[in-house]
């Protein structure tokens, strides 16, 4: 979970980062919902920020709980979930939002996976 030391890194990032309301950015593994609500909450922060916060996750149970959690903080609207493999998703993600639409990824998932995901993107 992003917490402590890694939400700070995550939140850091995410002030760094010029982004267009075209942009989206992209978490892989939600677990809960805990990045997934802080993603979304930059999305209403000052300043150029993207217009959209995506999730990616393989168990249904994990997506499920990260939309419960999302529409508790009221921020459904601004979030999507997709359910899958990120091998499967990756391809989606510029068929849905475009070419270079991506100002963040987030990659939480499957450590081993890192280095083919980000090729991927």
């Amino acid at each position: 979970m992003a917490a402590d030391d890694k939400a700070q890194v995550v939140h850091a990032a995410m002030r760094r980062r010029f982004a267009w309301k075209s942009d989206a950015c992209v978490e892989f593994g939600t677990f809960v919902g805990y990045t997934a609500v802080r993603l979304a909450r930059w999305l209403h922060e000052p300043g150029p920020v993207p217009g959209r916060a995506l999730s990616l996750e393989v168990d249904p149970i994990h997506a499920l709980l990260t939309r419960h959690t999302l529409s508790l903080v009221q921020l459904t609207l601004f979030s999507d979930i997709w359910i899958g493999q990120a091998i499967d998703l990756i391809p989606r993600i510029s068929e849905d939002l475009g070419g270079p639409s991506l100002a963040l990824a987030f990659m939480d998932h499957r450590g081993t996976k890192f280095h083919i995901d980000l090729f991927r993107l």
